[in-house]
């Protein structure tokens, strides 16, 4: 019998003044679908794209929609470091490409690295879009045992890009950007792990003295320079990334938008 997936996000639609930046929500992915293919938020991209003029563009993005890319709960529905729902932690990353010159070699070796046959980055892709400003993002499930700033680090290096360490913020978020700017989309996107698999996920951290979402006391993802290939953490990776991901045979959606021709922002 086939399975539903569950897939949650938290995001902030901004459509009401109540709705600043320090609010967010937990829903289903079909509202972020809504806002990405809403004509507001196309017309605002058009806005912030035909000035030159900074401060207006500073201004739009300001009512720009956003996710969240670590967890889909937040207490009170306040987001910030203290309102984190520790259980809700998505096992899953945002990286940042900032840079313009960049983008397009990280978007072709994104999509190689994740079809690399026994690869470590193999199947890890969830999604990738074009940023308003022509930036990139790309979703990655973190590997068993990494922490998001391990994964990240480890990532761009394998991208060969440089890491943006401002993307290791626990709260961070993620302006949405329109449908049409969408490039991948895995099924596994969002998706809530089983409740095994979650189980092994949170043991991996707490065995290293981390909390179940891999921070440490202070409330900040644990940030070790880690090999990547170290027999250990690696084997354990591969087991669970090669098969047996009781979530999803990741049944990937493949788009090929029109590169807006925009320059650069996060």
């Amino acid at each position: 019998m086939e399975v539903e997936l569950k897939q949650l996000i938290a995001l902030n639609a901004r459509q009401t003044k109540e709705q600043t930046r320090a609010f967010v929500k937990e829903c289903p992915l079909q509202d972020y679908d809504q806002v990405s293919s809403s004509p507001r938020l196309k017309q605002l991209e058009q806005r912030i794209n035909g000035t030159a003029d900074e401060e207006v563009q500073r201004k739009l993005k300001s009512w720009l929609p956003f996710r969240c890319p670590h967890y889909t709960q937040y207490r009170d529905n306040h987001r910030d470091r203290e309102h984190i729902v520790p259980e809700s932690f998505t096992w899953q990353t945002c990286i940042d490409i900032d840079d313009p010159d960049m983008v397009e070699k990280a978007n072709m070796m994104s999509s190689a690295l994740d079809t690399v046959p026994g690869g470590e980055w193999e199947g890890l892709m969830l999604h990738k879009d074009y940023s308003i400003r022509r930036k990139l993002h790309i979703d990655l499930r973190l590997p068993v045992g990494m922490t998001v700033p391990e994964a990240q680090r480890a990532y761009c290096k394998a991208l060969g890009v440089a890491c943006d360490t401002s993307c290791f913020t626990p709260e961070r978020f993620i302006y949405v950007s329109p449908a049409d700017f969408e490039i991948y989309r895995s099924e596994g996107w969002y998706a809530q792990l089983s409740e095994e698999e979650v189980a092994m996920r949170r043991k991996a951290y707490t065995d290293r003295g981390l909390s179940i979402d891999g921070r440490t006391e202070d409330g900040s993802y644990y940030d070790g320079e880690v090999s990547i290939s170290s027999p250990e953490s690696g084997e354990a990776r591969r087991g669970l990334n090669e098969g047996k991901n009781p979530v999803v045979e990741s049944a990937a959606v493949q788009t090929t938008p029109t590169p807006p021709n925009l320059g650069g922002e996060r």
